[in-house]
């Protein structure tokens, strides 16, 4: 899928972007980081760590979905190196 598939699908489903993330491969530390200042808990290196971690001890969504198969691209072999 392309960027553009994404936002599309996103709409279809009923849901409004609220913030475009940047496309320099970080974008779901920027996107739980984003959610984290909505409630008041600022960006900062702890947070980071934190995110990372979970991210480690997570390499599956809750259906048992590896969020790697979601990136628009194959710059990761991965789960780790996309961490």
């Amino acid at each position: 899928m392309r960027r553009d598939d994404y936002a599309k699908a996103t709409e279809d489903q009923g849901f409004r972007l609220v913030y475009n993330l940047p496309g320099d491969s970080n974008c779901q530390f920027a996107a739980l980081s984003h959610h984290a200042k909505r409630l008041g808990i600022l960006r900062s290196p702890e947070i980071m760590r934190k995110i990372v971690e979970y991210l480690k001890s997570n390499p599956y969504d809750s259906d048992g979905f590896p969020p790697l198969e979601h990136l628009a691209d194959d710059d990761f072999a991965c789960w780790d190196d996309y961490i």
